[in-house]
């Protein structure tokens, strides 16, 4: 009742807006789970190479630190010169990273699907065994600057809370063949795991 007479004291048409004095106990009631969210987060995990790419590495060790931006049914995540995957002398630098996924469900715990694309800088090393008048394994190196792509699943873990934990599973494609060094390529398997706001 003070609502809709403050809405005829006002000259208002509508008498459904709240004031200060006129606020019901259910629209104080903060929403459990945000129309959107925004913020940063820690990754960590293991890039798995498949094959003999990545100089033949056995496992690439990565931190990221990744921004992220989530709907009710979707999210897109960028990683922007601070993501790094490294063994030894090969290095794999994220110049830039977006990946966009639809999410599933709703509740504290959801599973999310997606791809992106991104822009690396890698120095992929290898050990040649020795061979014709060389004794000795020859280390060789290649250098190169360009486009990846991933495909992805991962899961959300205390959804409806300020903070809460990310589980991703990715498969990563490097669009270079790396000739100068036996070829091979750089495509795996990335596990990460982290923290996001």
């Amino acid at each position: 009742m003070r609502r809709v007479a403050e809405g005829i004291a006002a000259g208002r048409s509508t008498s459904d807006l709240a004031t200060v004095n006129s606020v019901t106990l259910t629209e104080t009631y903060k929403p459990r789970r945000i129309a959107t969210r925004r913020g940063l987060g820690f990754r960590g995990g293991f890039l798995y190479p498949l094959g003999d790419s990545y100089g033949d590495a056995n496992r690439l060790t990565g931190l990221h630190l990744v921004y992220k931006y989530e709907g009710p049914k979707f999210l897109v995540q960028s990683t922007s010169l601070l993501g790094l995957n490294w063994n030894g002398d090969t290095v794999e630098w994220n110049l830039l990273d977006v990946f966009a996924a639809r999410i599933f469900g709703i509740g504290d715990v959801s599973s999310y699907f997606g791809g992106g694309l991104g822009i690396k800088s890698l120095r992929v090393e290898r050990t040649l065994p020795p061979s014709g008048t060389v004794t000795f394994p020859q280390t060789v190196s290649q250098s190169a600057t360009t486009l990846s792509a991933d495909v992805g699943v991962g899961i959300l873990v205390l959804r409806t809370y300020d903070f809460h934990l990310v589980l991703e599973f990715r498969y990563h494609h490097i669009f270079e063949d790396f000739e100068e060094i036996g070829g091979g390529g750089a495509n795996g398997f990335m596990l990460t795991f982290g923290t996001s706001r």
